[in-house]
């Protein structure tokens, strides 16, 4: 995964990483059993016939991109027809959904730049339960985010090049900064680039 990529992977052992929308009726909750990598996934919430786990999230994406994650299924087998579900939305929009009994597999789909709505639900019909009757998702990778920053963010930053005058090599410390370097430039004392990386 290249750096600075969003990855939930759920090992912080909690929904608070990001900002997960977990407030349903019946919301996921995490499991160290059956895990996709790591000691944790997300599971759906032991539910009766009729129900919907879910979990979501909001992101303000940045630009055109994807997001990807492994997903594991156990339950009815509907053969084409609608039964118990694991279903991912992006907005209000069905994207796709899997049932019967699933291995760890992955997806992917395409996100346009805006504000979306990544929804994982488990639906249940209104009879018969098989399998082990749940759904799980880990290793989520989240599609680029617009980074909000403000000039309070910048007043912390420090930094440092050194040595001065330098000949060969410079060092460059950037402190209290929580922010992704995309690029540095580097120009002489006439503003001509130098070094762009």
């Amino acid at each position: 995964i290249p750096i600075g990529t969003d990855l939930e992977d759920w090992e912080s052992g909690t929904f608070t990483k990001y900002e997960w929308e977990t407030g349903s009726i019946y919301p996921w909750e995490l499991t160290t059993s059956n895990c996709f990598e790591g000691t944790y996934s997300a599971r759906s919430k032991e539910i009766s016939n009729s129900q919907t786990s879910q979990v979501s999230i909001s992101i303000n994406v940045a630009h055109a991109d994807s997001i990807s994650f492994y997903y594991y299924v156990s339950c009815e087998a509907g053969n084409g027809s609608l039964y118990d579900r694991l279903e991912f939305y992006i907005d209000n929009s069905l994207q796709s959904y899997w049932d019967g009994e699933v291995s760890w597999s992955s997806a992917a789909f395409p996100v346009t730049a805006g504000n979306h709505t990544f929804y994982w639900k488990y639906v249940k019909d209104s009879y018969l339960a098989e399998g082990q009757d749940l759904a799980m998702i880990d290793y989520i990778i989240l599609p680029e985010k617009v980074r909000e920053t403000s000039l309070e963010n910048f007043e912390k930053v420090s930094v440092s090049v050194f040595p001065n005058p330098a000949s060969d090599y410079i060092n460059i410390e950037i402190n209290n900064c929580d922010l992704q370097i995309k690029q540095i430039e580097l120009c002489d004392v006439y503003g001509k680039l130098i070094k762009k990386e």
